[in-house]
């Protein structure tokens, strides 16, 4: 088995396994390796807990930003990355 990288219509790129004699442009045939399809997630509560962390961080403005970079990074990290670890984990699964 190889793995090969398939574009989709929509420009998401996606990695397949298919057969070391199958033609690589039947690659969305094979099967999935990942990543997962990050548009499951519930982006709009991500964007409000994103939010919130950046105002209790204290990011508000492009001032804060220069003071408390490290802030945004953090919000991202803490929000964003168990979500898409859980998604990997269920993917995974299947």
């Amino acid at each position: 088995m190889k793995r090969v990288i398939h574009i989709d219509k929509s420009g998401f790129k996606r990695v397949y396994a298919i057969r070391d004699n199958d033609d690589p442009s039947k690659a969305h045939q094979g099967i999935p390796i990942g990543p997962p399809d990050l548009r499951v997630l519930d982006w709009d509560e991500i964007v409000k807990e994103l939010n919130n962390a950046l105002v209790d961080s204290g990011v508000i403005t492009i001032e804060d930003l220069n003071i408390n970079n490290s802030g945004i990074t953090a919000a991202l990290t803490s929000i964003v990355r168990k979500r898409i670890i859980n998604l990997y984990k269920e993917f995974h699964k299947e």
